[in-house]
């Protein structure tokens, strides 16, 4: 449909995911080199690579000969419904026609001269511009999730792009989260007849979509680079205003359906704040008794601030984790001058039922998306829940069927059960394993569940029977 669509265009999204995937023609390391240089800019950019309307872009449009009358007239009003610069309004209407139309030339000149077929184009042109939107942020999460990961045939040519990408990626894609989630919702006063009340709704969904996707990518960025304690704080106050994706602009809007999304803009925000606080290496300062090397021991007036935003939380599940990890992480660098502090931050993730907000959280993600983030996840669970067992006495981490069932949860990741036989049965899970042990033989169950999700394969089964006491 080239010769229809009048002339080259501009590469799509989709076609640089299709590659990434591995289904295109192009797969020798440097076509993807190639690829990734040709694209990097915009995967930087973001959905910031998409431009509202100006009247200098519809003049350069109207001024193109280059682009037919009729794919003009439909690129302006496609500018209009989407709200997009129309230059590039008119290079996605192109790009359409090339990669998704199915008819012939003749049939595209009746649809564009026909009122109610050129609506439906439009339509299905929005739709094509929301998966090229989306398709953005997968290219990023794929990069993100197998740049570091040695099997992948890519992954030095991954490497390198994320290194491009690297410096400004959170900065761009936080500022894109803010714009998306105070973005007022589209009319049929500003974007024409066409935008009815579905699609204001069809619109939402997506905005909804692309802030858990942002917030997907800052929490495997930050899975691999550190965050500031400057940039924790920043982020805290971000998600504290915005409630941890409830208070959304057009919350007006949000129906039953899109509750699944809302949840996973909330779990991704817990979780960005989780990561940041970097509770593994605050973990392992501890046990080498040098607390003074943690990022978080160097900068005193951002751990007041944060104090100081953490006790304004509490009111929401999502909350949860967050308190308990900054509980755990003032009580083990600042012991004497945070204990009042400390004690109330974590009462309340307790009565917040933090081990049962984390169990849902992992289940949710693992019931569909990214394998990469839902095990980054279970590592961040794990580490949380690690350092609390080791760090506090049991019975004070409220119900102790909770804790087995996060402790199960995370153990769903088949590296886990490996790293668990790997660390001193007395520290961390090993904490939990010992006290349903205790309970044999009056509670069978909670050992039962314990040592099913320790069980991921042949060598974590023999670790097992030559545990202590299995011997």
């Amino acid at each position: 449909m080239a010769a229809a669509a009048g002339g080259p265009c501009v590469r799509s999204s989709r076609e640089l995911w299709t590659i990434l995937l591995g289904r295109s023609a192009l797969r020798e390391l440097s076509q993807i080199e190639a690829e990734l240089n040709k694209y990097w800019q915009r995967l930087l950019e973001g959905l910031s690579y998409y431009k509202p309307p100006s009247s200098s872009s519809a003049e350069r449009v109207k001024a193109n000969k280059d682009v037919a009358s009729p794919l003009k007239e439909l690129g302006l009003r496609i500018s209009k419904f989407l709200g997009l610069d129309e230059e590039q309004s008119v290079q996605l209407l192109q790009c359409y026609l090339q990669e998704d139309y199915r008819g012939t030339r003749d049939a595209l000149k009746t649809v564009l001269q026909d009122e109610r077929q050129s609506q439906a184009l439009t339509l299905k042109i929005a739709d094509y511009y929301y998966e090229e939107r989306t398709c953005i942020l997968r290219c990023v999460l794929h990069l993100l999730t197998y740049f570091q990961d040695e099997r992948h045939p890519y992954r030095a040519e991954y490497a390198d792009c994320v290194d491009k990408l690297e410096k400004e990626l959170v900065l761009k894609y936080r500022q894109q989260f803010e714009e998306l989630y105070r973005m007022e919702a589209p009319t049929w006063e500003t974007h024409g007849n066409l935008m009815t009340e579905r699609q204001v709704s069809r619109w939402f969904v997506q905005c909804l979509r692309e802030q858990s996707m942002l917030l997907e990518i800052i929490f495997l960025y930050y899975a691999y680079f550190e965050m500031s304690p400057n940039d924790l704080l920043i982020l805290t106050k971000m998600f504290k205003d915005q409630g941890f994706g409830s208070r959304q602009t057009n919350r007006h809007l949000v129906d039953e359906t899109m509750d699944p999304f809302v949840d996973r803009i909330g779990y991704f925000s817990a979780l960005i704040l989780v990561e940041g606080m970097d509770i593994e290496s605050l973990h392992k300062c501890a046990l080498d008794d040098r607390r003074e090397l943690h990022q978080f021991a160097q900068d005193g007036l951002v751990c007041q601030d944060m104090d100081r935003v953490m006790l304004t939380l509490g009111d929401i599940p999502h909350h949860a984790p967050v308190l308990l990890a900054w509980a755990l992480l003032r009580h083990t660098l600042n012991p004497e001058e945070t204990s009042s502090v400390v004690r109330k931050i974590g009462g309340t993730a307790i009565q917040l039922n933090v081990f049962q907000y984390l169990t849902r959280l992992l289940r949710s993600l693992a019931s569909g998306g990214n394998d990469c983030t839902t095990s980054t996840a279970c590592m961040c669970v794990y580490g949380l829940l690690s350092f609390a067992l080791t760090s506090l006495e049991l019975h004070t981490l409220g119900n102790q069927q909770d804790v087995i069932d996060t402790a199960c949860e995370v153990l769903a990741d088949p590296s886990l059960p490996e790293l668990f036989w790997g660390t001193e049965p007395t520290s961390g899970l090993g904490i939990i394993l010992d006290s349903v042990c205790g309970m044999f033989p009056h509670l069978l169950s909670p050992l039962l569940q314990l040592l099913r999700a320790l069980v991921s394969g042949k060598s974590t089964a023999k670790k097992l029977l030559h545990s202590p006491g299995f011997d």
